[in-house]
């Protein structure tokens, strides 16, 4: 009788202590791994490109293995027991087995990425049928990346080329499917991988979206998450996926070679990872399985191996409060209600995440493991860079963070600049006139990678991309013409990144700015152009009259042509330069004044590069033309007779020769230098009408050309009319 009246209170108990069970291991979270064990293969049997792995019942790995066309099948201890298939296009037989799962009844599934098919082996690794063909109807694969398997035993093919999920039963009958391309919910872009949770649920890797896609067991969407970017739960390039009894999601990314842990909503946990090829390291992983045991299996395909984690599963036991009450009383409980607190503090509230409390030697109890390691169990990723920060270099993560929580974001100990300003003094940067913008708002990680980075001095970026963010009126198409510095995206080259004394943060004032690049030789000359004369800020003493600091259409970054640049209101308009006139000198036809200018300095006349006289009367010398001979044949005007080097002859004296030679008149007294409405650019009028050889009033100049010669009417040379024949000498 007392047996029957305890009896139902012990039932209650059982049902009591078995439903606690359930709620534990529903909220238990992998904290970190207590061990990795690496199966590589024999030497005669070398895993080789693994991009797929399975575990049946026994626990013996079945892995893809690209190089041989093959599925290795190892022991639970890691050796080598087996082997499925071989390279060909036969039953049996693999172009490229890209993944592998195991059924309820250790039926294997490999689905072959070359012949677009599923075939499925028994136990003992006997053919017994496929399914699959090339094509887009139902039942038809293009490039089908991945398989899952349910408890009911339906296997779910990926067909990423078509972008969709079909479903199978174990017979290979065609079930159903879902999924379309798309970047909206429910559709898929290069999809990668899936997998099915022990609720039932689908999940979804889509590769070209960055995220994860959630569908009930008919195929209807649910939800999602992950995002592209490289911040917590963000994920670049998502390829595998792996769910565990506890339905906590594993996802690998191949552009991070991190793993990042989600919960059975999708909320981020942690990751772990990153390149390399030391344990719990990864390059390029492939897909993933979980066991019956919780281990996790992840394909490192480029490693030419399978890791195989051992999660640590979270009890419960060390609770935040309980230790600050018994031993840890010299630790601030403020640090553990701040805004912002450490995850493991505020979704677990425990403190054995970080701290190994058993057989603890370091400071932080974690054994000979230094803090940065702890740290990087879940920020993965921050020590891998090419150019790490000095105290994510030491392991000193502290010197930036609290451990437990704070006031401020990312758990810092201060405001972000007031962080940066106890090893980098604000005196360096924010006492000259004009500050960077993102340096008066306090916000250097704007530009800087505060953990590290591939870019020098920690960019998040190449300099030019950072800088292109803001400003983004500075593009460069490919037909400009880019200043060095800028095509180097060396932009700091002219600018200081963080403040200077001169407008647009400019290492120097005006011109001298040029000269840190360009030699001051280029205005050593007698004659300087006249934005050179002066180095100072006023622009019209300075270098960008002309030229562009960052691109142009022009050659030599000149703002526009210089048919437009040089013939301004403020320069040379006074030249009578018209470039309506139908008939224009060589250089200015092709809008290239610095044919005969020097843009910078000479020491000839007008900034000419060689010798012209500035007179009209001259004594002759060869020398004195030699601006002209750089074009023009020197026996044009040299040769006193000639009957084939000027149509300007008198039968055949040449009339250059008796113009320049003899009388030792210049060129630009008969021809405009820039341009004429006149063949040979003959003038129209005297340039010079106030010189020696001006008479009053009489300024016109005009030369009648005919089949034979010419008349050269009355002007400031010549009274009455002169006629010249070469035919006939007049």
């Amino acid at each position: 009788m007392r047996f029957r009246s305890v009896l139902p209170a012990i039932i209650i108990s059982l049902v009591l202590i078995s439903f606690v069970f359930f709620l534990w291991a529903q909220k238990n979270k992998p904290a970190s791994f207590e061990g990795i064990k690496i199966i590589t293969g024999s030497a005669n049997h070398r895993i080789q490109m693994p991009t797929g792995v399975a575990v049946n019942r026994q626990g013996n790995v079945y892995i893809t293995n690209l190089e041989n066309a093959k599925i290795l099948i190892f022991n639970p201890s890691g050796d080598y027991i087996g082997e499925i298939g071989k390279k060909g296009a036969g039953q049996g037989q693999f172009g490229l087995p890209w993944d592998v799962v195991i059924d309820s009844r250790d039926n294997i599934y490999v689905v072959d990425l070359a012949f677009h098919r599923v075939q499925k082996f028994d136990a003992d690794h006997n053919f017994v049928l496929e399914f699959g063909a090339k094509g887009d109807a139902e039942g038809q694969f293009d490039t089908p990346f991945a398989l899952a398997v349910d408890k009911q035993d339906n296997i779910y093919v990926l067909d990423t080329g078509n972008s969709r999920v079909q479903v199978f039963n174990s017979n290979g009958k065609f079930v159903r499917m879902f999924g379309e391309p798309g970047n909206a919910e429910g559709q898929f872009i290069k999809p990668s991988d899936l997998a099915v949770a022990p609720d039932g649920r689908i999940f979804v890797v889509d590769f070209d979206n960055a995220r994860v896609q959630i569908f009930d067991s008919s195929g209807r969407f649910l939800t999602k998450f992950g995002q592209a970017g490289s911040m917590f739960g963000d994920l670049a390039q998502p390829k595998g996926i792996a769910i565990d009894r506890h339905g906590i999601v594993y996802v690998n990314d191949v552009a991070t070679n991190l793993v990042n842990v989600f919960n059975p909503k999708g909320d981020f946990l942690f990751r772990f990872g990153g390149p390399g090829a030391k344990p719990g390291r990864f390059r390029n992983p492939g897909k993933s399985c979980v066991d019956k045991d919780g281990k996790l299996y992840i394909a490192d395909s480029q490693n030419n191996r399978v890791q195989v984690m051992i999660p640590i599963y979270h009890q419960g036991d060390y609770k935040s409060d309980e230790c600050l009450t018994s031993c840890h009383q010299d630790v601030d409980p403020e640090e553990f209600s701040q805004k912002y607190p450490h995850v493991p503090v505020d979704s677990y509230g425990s403190c054995d995440l970080c701290h190994r409390l058993e057989n603890a030697l370091g400071i932080l109890g974690v054994g000979n493991i230094d803090r940065a390691e702890v740290c990087v169990d879940c920020h993965a990723g921050k020590t891998a860079s090419r150019y790490v920060h000095g105290p994510v270099g030491t392991g000193e993560c502290g010197d930036c963070h609290k451990a437990h929580g704070s006031k401020y974001p990312r758990m810092l100990f201060e405001n972000k600049e007031e962080v940066c300003y106890y090893c980098h003094p604000d005196d360096d940067f924010v006492q000259r006139k004009f500050i960077h913008d993102p340096l008066a708002k306090g916000n250097c990680v704007k530009c800087h990678d505060p953990h590290g980075s591939e870019e020098k001095f920690f960019m998040r970026k190449p300099t030019l991309e950072i800088c292109l963010e803001c400003h983004g009126q500075f593009k460069f198409p490919e037909d400009e013409y880019v200043h060095g510095p800028v095509a180097g995206g060396d932009c700091d080259a002219c600018h200081d990144p963080h403040s200077a004394d001169n407008a647009s943060l400019l290492r120097k004032e005006g011109n001298a700015l040029c000269f840190i690049c360009h030699s001051e030789s280029i205005i050593a000359k007698k004659n300087v152009h006249q934005p050179l004369i002066e180095n100072g800020s006023n622009h019209k003493t300075s270098c960008l009259i002309c030229h562009t600091p960052h691109q142009s259409r022009s050659k030599f970054k000149l703002r526009t042509g210089p048919d437009k640049l040089c013939f301004t209101a403020d320069c040379h308009d006074d030249q009578q330069a018209d470039f309506s006139k139908p008939y224009k000198h060589g250089p200015m036809r092709d809008a290239d004044c610095s044919t005969c200018h020097s843009p910078h300095s000479s020491n000839g006349n007008f900034l000419l590069k060689f010798d012209y006289p500035k007179e009209k009367n001259n004594k002759f010398t060869e020398s004195l033309y030699e601006l002209c001979f750089q074009c023009h044949l020197r026996s044009l005007v040299t040769e006193k007779l000639t009957t084939e080097k000027t149509n300007f002859r008198n039968g055949n004296k040449n009339l250059h020769y008796v113009h320049v030679v003899q009388k030792g008149r210049n060129c630009d007294l008969c021809h405009d230098i820039h341009s004429s409405n006149n063949e040979l650019l003959v003038r129209e009028f005297d340039m010079y009408p106030k010189d020696s050889l001006a008479k009053a009033n009489i300024n016109k100049f005009k030369l009648v050309v005919n089949s034979n010669g010419g008349t050269c009417e009355q002007n400031n040379c010549h009274a009455g009319h002169l006629s010249y024949s070469r035919l006939k000498a007049r």
